[in-house]
């Protein structure tokens, strides 16, 4: 075995199992502080005349030893957190982490170091910079003191080789306790007389004190510790005495660059600290100690064991005082010991406990206040702000951190506990009324499976007029878009707008996969075995093969959609069209190319609609920025015909409700048709004016200029059902009698705003909803329809009902457009804009009327 090493605890627990020494071993420990940039152990470098190797590397909770075979000493260095390098470290180290839960521990690992020390040393070494004794050391020699009459450590050391009163008293002996004083300024205390002097003051008052406060007693056996009678306790280091290694060397340096000799670096006068030490470590293994005071002294003799024994027992009380720790629902004898020590010597922690406990019902009071049954998490941080700053303005002490948490958690219990509401939120804006939640569509997980099922809601609902405007009904706040501006109509028209002729919206529909269609001999033979080259033939001629279905398919279709305009003839030449269009942009789902096989009778996939296929629908509304190609999955848009021509009155107006009074009323638009009309007409001047001579002339065809009335108008629909028209973006139609005196110059010519005030409710906005048209019985007359909306900045894209330009609208009839209620893109929906400048922005672009005179000679 090497003369001199060093082990550590914990790590070198395991470490000396099967070690054999034949020599008893004294222990020294130190414990206590240090100032910054010192080291406890570095007073044993001249004693041991080698160097620890203590000075790096320590932590909290640990215990580093050394042991000298020419000495029979172990030394051991505690490490209690309370060094001036530690302390700093563990400061830093909760600033970075944002809390000083990092001193919570501090103290009660320093008391049970401490404990372990007294258990296993039998000198102990107190180290205290400054010319002062801490008198806070009498509190926690008390708490110590009743910890060890507690312990009970005689089963544990049965099972060594140890003396019976080693094992009786859980200790070797009651340890003598020495005073270590390291003053910050050593030059105030010169000379050795006057260091004597103070020594021999700080002498009287140690024992005068702790002899007062009853921590040692006439009997040593049983005290925690005991002081030698006769016999020097205390020592000051003075400014020569306790220079580490590496300082000397430094000094050295120093002195050889300046060229000075060599007695410029003082005598060390370590060996006063050595001599005074060994005298109390040659006790140990001579007479032992004889700190007995009173008419009938006790001997206090010194228990020693072998290297070997004294580390296997110093492991074992490691383990037992230092690594335990109280824990919750633990009963047994140790947990018990060490509990009432931490509630000892923490009397700020117990005091800031009963403070802060005290608080806690009234922050929890605070949270709680003018709460609503369900709440958003906005509402549950804002009330949690109210009860932390209650319990941050009357809480004390060390406890707050951990009650400002445990509010915290409390709060947010209570609040995840069905009082949390659904953080959803409606396209108007609106929160969900309901508690958090699930929907009845929504798989179910382990984080929603306890969730009650319901749909969304508010307390938000909307008047709204159906696709032709003849029915109103209250909603819901819609919370999609296709709720919003589709579900809601379909449900509505069911007993209303469906019985009407309407001009359907291209839209995509997805078709149902065939099964694989497989001939009858080839599932009896196995498929042969393939090539890489194989497969890029096979590759090649599968898409040689895609490219003629796709050929073939555009021309079957083609073919069938000329024999259907052929036969359609109850319906207008428009309307076939748009239909037979709708029809054309029915796009289905991808067939996988080896395994579907489709009859050719019943495809009707257009060449372009398979190619659009490969890129999906839109999930949004249609924009003048979408995909050429791509369609949304419902319509968003709806044109129904309320009748014919002549079913509007222009002296009445729209027979509709929620129409204001004179507000319901279609403005005129008057269009010149110019016809082709053959016959006979006046004779030119120098024309033959006689029957005979003009019928030997060719009849002459002649232009008759007509004049045609359309009548048109945007209405205008408040969340409350108030219906209006508008003739200008600032005016609302109000008719004094039956005759309307304004024309739609402007609706034609000028943007029309998308939102604007309700006249009969201030502060209510009315919305664009509908358009009407109504088309006159004239055959070559043909009106068509394209409105553009932007409903936001010029940065927003434009909505739009398709990419096919202008819906034609057939003749004789009135058609009425209803538009979304909100609009939504890929980037998500634009709401109503809170500002009036804002507001502005929001429009139906001119040019959304037009019309064309197919007879015209010259169109």
């Amino acid at each position: 075995m090497d003369k001199f090493f060093t082990f550590s605890f914990p790590e070198d627990l395991n470490r000396f199992n099967g070690l054999t020494n034949d020599k008893s071993v004294g222990v020294v420990a130190i414990i206590g502080k240090t100032a910054f940039g010192g080291s406890k152990s570095s007073v044993f470098t001249n004693v041991l005349d080698h160097h620890t190797g203590f000075d790096e590397g320590n932590k909290v909770g640990q215990v580093r030893g050394c042991y000298d075979a020419t000495r029979k000493l172990v030394v051991l260095e505690c490490f209690t957190g309370y060094d001036i390098d530690q302390l700093s470290r563990l400061l830093l180290q909760g600033e970075d982490e944002g809390n000083s839960s990092n001193f919570d521990s501090v103290l009660f690992t320093k008391a049970k170091i401490m404990l372990y020390a007294f258990h296993v040393a039998h000198i102990i070494l107190l180290s205290t910079p400054g010319l002062a004794f801490d008198t806070s050391y009498i509190r926690l020699f008390r708490a110590l003191d009743h910890a060890r009459n507690k312990l009970h450590l005689e089963d544990e050391l049965k099972k060594f080789d140890l003396p019976k009163s080693w094992c009786l008293a859980g200790r070797p002996v009651c340890p003598r306790l020495l005073f270590l004083f390291n003053p910050v300024n050593k030059h105030l205390l010169s000379d050795a007389t006057s260091i004597r002097k103070k020594q021999d003051q700080l002498e009287d008052v140690i024992y005068r004190v702790l002899r007062k406060t009853r921590i040692i007693t006439n009997n040593p056996k049983s005290a925690l510790f005991a002081l030698p009678a006769n016999q020097q306790f205390v020592h000051i280091m003075s400014a020569n005495e306790g220079l580490r290694s590496k300082e000397n060397i430094f000094k050295l340096f120093d002195l050889c660059l300046a060229g000075e000799a060599l007695e410029g670096l003082k005598a060390d006068d370590s060996h006063l600290f050595k001599e005074m030490l060994m005298q109390h470590v040659d006790l140990v293994h001579g007479p032992g100690f004889d700190d007995s005071i009173g008419r009938n002294p006790v001997s206090n003799p010194c228990n020693v064991a072998k290297l070997d024994t004294w580390l296997a027992v110093a492991s074992q009380l490691y383990t037992l005082i230092v690594k335990s720790a109280p824990a919750k629902g633990d009963k047994s004898r140790l947990h018990s010991v060490f509990t009432d020590l931490k509630s000892t010597i923490e009397i700020e922690q117990r005091f800031s406990d009963s403070r802060c406990l005290k608080v806690l019902q009234f922050a929890d009071k605070a949270y709680r206040e003018n709460l609503p049954e369900h709440y958003t998490e906005g509402v549950h941080h804002e009330q949690l702000a109210k009860a932390q700053h209650v319990m941050l303005a009357s809480g004390r002490g060390p406890a707050l951190q951990s009650y400002l948490a445990r509010i915290k958690r409390d709060c947010t219990k209570y609040w995840e506990n069905g009082h949390r509401l659904c953080e959803s939120s409606s396209l108007s804006g609106s929160h969900c009324i309901h508690q958090l939640h699930r929907l009845p569509n929504e798989p179910i997980t382990e984080d929603n499976e306890k969730l009650p099922c319901s749909e969304h809601s508010t307390s938000v609902s909307f008047t709204v007029a159906c696709n032709c405007g003849r029915t109103l009904n209250n909603i819901g706040d819609p919370f999609t878009a296709k709720e919003a501006n589709y579900l809601v109509y379909e449900d509505m028209s069911k007993g209303c707008c469906s019985k009407l002729q309407n001009i359907p919206f291209p839209v995509y529909v997805a078709a149902p996969v065939s099964p694989p269609i497989r001939s009858a001999t080839s599932s009896h033979t196995a498929p042969p075995t393939s090539t890489p080259d194989d497969k890029v033939e096979a590759e090649k001629k599968e898409e040689d093969s895609d490219e003629a279905l796709v050929h073939k398919l555009a021309q079957i279709n083609i073919g069938k959609l000329k024999n259907e305009e052929d036969e359609l003839t109850t319906m207008s030449d428009h309307q076939s069209y748009f239909n037979s269009l709708s029809q054309g942009h029915i796009r289905h789902d991808v067939v996988t190319k080896t395994e579907v096989s489709v009859p050719e009778d019943h495809l009707e996939i257009v060449a372009e609609e398979a190619i659009e296929e490969k890129h999906g629908y839109l999930s949004h509304m249609l924009t003048n920025t979408s995909t050429k190609g791509l369609l949304p999955d419902y319509p968003s848009w709806a044109l129904t015909c309320l009748g014919t021509y002549s079913s509007y009155s222009p002296a009445t107006g729209l027979d509709q409700p929620g129409f204001l009074p004179s507000s319901n009323f279609l403005l005129p638009w008057e269009v010149v048709i110019k016809g082709i009309v053959k016959g006979q007409a006046w004779p030119h001047v120098g024309e033959p004016t006689s029957y005979k001579q003009r019928k030997k002339i060719a009849p002459r065809k002649h232009v008759v200029d007509t004049t045609a009335k359309i009548y048109i108008g945007d209405a205008y629909t408040c969340p409350q059902g108030h219906r209006f028209m508008c003739s200008s973006p600032d005016k609302v139609i109000k008719v004094p009698g039956s005759s309307v005196k304004d024309n739609a110059n402007k609706l034609l010519t000028m943007d029309m705003p998308l939102y604007t005030p309700c006249p009969k409710n201030d502060g209510c906005v009315g919305q664009l909803r509908h358009i009407y048209v109504c088309t006159p019985e004239i055959d070559s007359l043909v009106v068509s329809l394209l409105p553009k909306i932007q409903p936001a900045s010029a940065l927003c894209p434009l909505f739009l009902p398709s990419h096919d330009g202008p819906i034609k609208l057939p003749a004789n009839g009135v058609w009425v457009m209803r538009l979304p209620h909100f609009y939504v893109d890929e980037k998500g929906h634009y709401p109503l804009p809170t500002d009036a400048a804002s507001m502005v922005s929001c429009r139906l672009l001119k040019g959304t009327f037009s019309f064309r005179n197919t007879s015209d000679p010259l169109t």
